[in-house]
């Protein structure tokens, strides 16, 4: 049976190389697109998950904000400073990581700079000693201060843990634990500002906004609660759009490529009436036929989705290392185009060849 397939698809290669490549094309489409859209979903997928938005609490007078080469610098409150410990009563509150913030100016060694205080340094890592700062490039550079130097300020000896680079919003400032910042202020337990960092998951479940009553039934005087409505929020939204659209994309691309190969194996087929019928006449049994016709298209289907599925692989994988620069995975759906393809012939077949059997060869051969 095979055998007579085998030798039915050489002698008749152009029909068999062009239904090669309609199967193998769309399979080709299919999987490079499940394979990219997998990429890039696993790629969101963890942004989003590991995203956080802020919720800022500070003076209702409101940031002072600075345009610094295009980036908008929020470089704290105006209005003041206010009590922090009231963050201790605010449910839910030991869910997030809070980032309470002190910042004012003194003067030091004839020149005013920014002192600012955190829970928090920029970097994300907590403070590392209760004298360890960090001093912004600018400051650096103009007084002279490097890696492990030890500066005194207001009676508190203080060691540079690290410059910051490639911070402009610090640059100016030097920025020193909370407690230690509250001390040399001499402001104890105030607060220019606090950062909240949730979940951006949060956000999506709609955590968010009954966290904010909480916190705003809490806040002293003068003291206002927002989250940040920044350019990465922005991108959060659409990336997590972008998820269902993916989805959505894939769906509509998976079915076309079934109807068309559906309809396509079903007119292949039907022009195979002639020589089934010739085959009848000259004293094969229909169902031997049938067998044959199956196997030769299987063994087309096979060697197509082979080839779309190598191809698509190869160019995904050059894809998203090379150009979209997210890691190449091999997820479990892309192996659901073989089932899907061998499925569609089979069906194909059987839709085409069921009268076959009862049809005089006759009829076949003139194709009626």
């Amino acid at each position: 049976m095979f055998d007579i397939a085998f030798k039915r698809m050489k002698s008749n290669r152009k029909n068999t190389l062009f239904l090669t490549f309609v199967i193998g094309l769309p399979v080709f489409i299919l999987s490079s697109l499940i394979l990219i859209s997998n990429a890039l979903n696993r790629e969101i997928n963890g942004f989003v998950k590991s995203s956080e938005i802020i919720v800022k609490v500070n003076s209702a007078a409101g940031d002072s904000v600075l345009n610094y080469k295009g980036v908008n610098i929020t470089t704290g409150s105006t209005g003041g400073f206010f009590e922090g410990n009231f963050m201790d009563d605010v449910a839910g509150i030991e869910n997030f990581s809070v980032n309470n913030i002190i910042s004012k100016n003194i003067t030091f060694r004839g020149r005013e700079i920014n002192i600012t205080g955190m829970n928090i340094y920029p970097d994300g890592k907590k403070n590392i000693s209760e004298n360890g700062i960090i001093v912004g490039s600018r400051i650096a550079e103009e007084l002279d201060i490097n890696e492990k130097d030890k500066i005194n300020i207001k009676n508190f000896t203080l060691q540079v843990e690290s410059v910051l680079k490639e911070n402009p919003e610090y640059s100016g400032s030097i920025i020193v634990p909370l407690k230690t910042a509250q001390n040399i202020l001499n402001m104890d337990n105030m607060v220019s500002e606090i950062n909240i960092y949730v979940p951006y998951k949060a956000y999506l479940d709609k955590k968010l906004k009954s966290f904010l009553g909480a916190l705003k039934k809490q806040l002293p005087s003068g003291a206002e609660a927002y989250y940040v409505k920044d350019a990465k929020l922005q991108r959060l939204n659409f990336l997590d759009s972008m998820r269902g659209f993916y989805t959505i994309f894939t769906m509509i691309i998976f079915v076309s490529v079934v109807f068309i190969v559906f309809n396509y194996m079903l007119n292949n087929i039907k022009n195979q009436k002639v020589e089934a019928g010739i085959m009848s006449a000259v004293g094969f049994r229909m169902k031997k036929i049938i067998l044959i016709v199956s196997a030769e298209n299987f063994m087309v289907t096979l060697v197509a989705i082979l080839s779309g599925f190598l191809l698509s692989v190869l160019s995904s994988f050059i894809i998203t290392e090379y150009f979209i620069e997210v890691d190449f995975t091999m997820p479990v759906s892309a192996f659901y185009i073989f089932g899907v393809m061998i499925v569609v012939v089979v069906l194909a077949v059987l839709a085409q060849t069921k009268n076959w059997i009862k049809t005089d060869p006759v009829k076949l051969i003139k194709n009626i």
